[in-house]
């Protein structure tokens, strides 16, 4: 499986930048999220748009593998060492979101959003001072309400845990 990274300019304006994001809703219309439980993280307010309960589970799982063949200089030094290395990088990300309408007017919902990510480089490669080994592991619990005011006005608010 692999994920690229790709930008599309049209007349000088950058539009629909896609990139490995938590979600596809996240990277393409972020906060424009309505009529799913997503809103929980992305756009609480748009909860409103619900008629009924809505579970929404989905993921994404990027693995890719980098190589380099070269020289590398320490700055510090001036010492260049060439040769070559690989790192081996994994990316998945989990996520649950659920909206439940309480009533006509107040709708409650809940996002659980994980993010998974690590890097393996090669030991004592010729990039070991310009390269690491990384691990970032987060749970986002997202408890959120949005309140209808009016036919044309809501408001939604929700509290980040992380």
């Amino acid at each position: 499986m692999a994920i690229f990274t790709r930008t599309v300019w049209i007349a000088g304006f950058m539009l629909l930048p896609l990139t490995t994001h938590a979600s596809y809703i996240e990277s393409t219309i972020g906060t424009a999220v309505v009529n799913d439980a997503t809103a929980s993280f992305f756009n609480p307010a748009a909860l409103v748009q619900l008629k009924s309960s809505q579970v929404v589970a989905q993921g994404t799982l990027t693995y890719f593998r980098t190589q380099f063949s070269g020289q590398s200089t320490f700055v510090a030094t001036g010492t260049t060492e060439s040769g070559s290395t690989s790192s081996n990088t994994r990316f998945y990300s989990p996520s649950i979101y659920l909206g439940v309408p309480v009533n006509n007017n107040i709708i409650v919902g809940l996002a659980i959003v994980t993010n998974s990510a690590n890097r393996n480089a090669d030991d004592n490669s010729v990039l070991r001072y310009v390269q690491s080994n990384n691990n970032i592991q987060d749970c986002d619990i997202v408890p959120a309400v949005a309140i209808k005011l009016n036919q044309f006005f809501s408001i939604g608010a929700g509290v980040n845990f992380s």
